[in-house]
């Protein structure tokens, strides 16, 4: 069940990206991409690795500088929300505060941005991913996918406004991935929050996404609606038109035709 989240503020943010281009180590990875990402959507980033996914991803959240155009969310560049807790980062990798507890690591989040912590909903975080009895070991203590948990509780903790994830699920076994992203999925919804997820997994992306936005090696963008698909049932079975628009991706992102796409 997704979380009735204590400080719901119900405000969204729009992200744009206009004429988007990066280069990594004198390689184009990114070039002239434009995008609009309506406010409170789900969006996933697929495409063969290389593509760019997450450097674009790490580009929205302002860890990249671009070598042309820009990135704005709710029109103003990335930094401009850095201390506040409206942009929310998920690393492939947890980076949780290795010195404190779990359940310190959560409180931390609450001291850092001012707030009263809130041990009722730090409970509450930490069932949503199955560890509650974990709340007292420390990082070292936990497995790869126990961190990767962890790390989405305490991302959750405040209400983010725009949540960025970075194959965020790629360390957990499938049942938990399968909960997760459904259960942040429906988080975000009921925050209303916009969230953009990289992953491999294209029939991972169609059950989390409003759209699907494809990166493919000739630098071409591509974005596939997804809301007037049948829902996945939990067993993974697709529906004919799920697979249709599967292919359809796949297809896109082997090789896609030049040009670009705007949601």
């Amino acid at each position: 069940m997704p979380l009735e989240h204590p400080y719901c503020i119900n405000l969204v943010m729009q992200i744009d990206i206009h004429q988007l281009s990066v280069k990594l180590g004198g390689q184009t990875v990114l070039h002239g991409v434009d995008l609009s990402i309506p406010s409170g959507s789900a969006v996933a980033l697929v495409g063969q690795s290389g593509t760019g996914k997450t450097t674009l991803l790490r580009t929205m959240a302002g860890l990249i500088e671009p070598d042309g155009g820009q990135v704005l969310i709710d029109s103003q560049p990335p930094a401009f929300h850095y201390g506040s807790t409206h942009l929310a980062f998920l690393f492939q990798k947890a980076t949780l505060w290795q010195h404190l507890s779990l359940r310190a690591n959560l409180e931390l989040v609450y001291e850092l941005h001012g707030r009263v912590i809130d041990h009722a909903h730090i409970d509450a975080q930490l069932a949503m991913v199955g560890l509650s009895a974990a709340a007292a070991l420390f990082p070292y203590q936990l497995s790869v996918g126990m961190a990767a948990r962890a790390a989405i509780a305490r991302a959750l903790c405040l209400p983010p406004r725009v949540l960025l994830m970075d194959e965020p699920f790629a360390a957990l076994d499938p049942v938990r991935r399968a909960t997760l992203n459904t259960t942040i999925r429906a988080t975000c919804r009921r925050l209303g929050a916009t969230s953009v997820l990289v992953t491999h997994d294209v029939v991972e992306a169609l059950q989390y996404a409003d759209l699907v936005i494809v990166l493919a090696p000739s630098h071409s963008v591509d974005v596939f609606d997804t809301r007037a698909l049948p829902t996945i049932d939990d067993a993974g079975n697709l529906p004919a038109p799920v697979r249709a628009l599967r292919d359809r991706i796949l297809a896109n992102a082997m090789s896609a035709p030049a040009g670009l796409a705007q949601v």
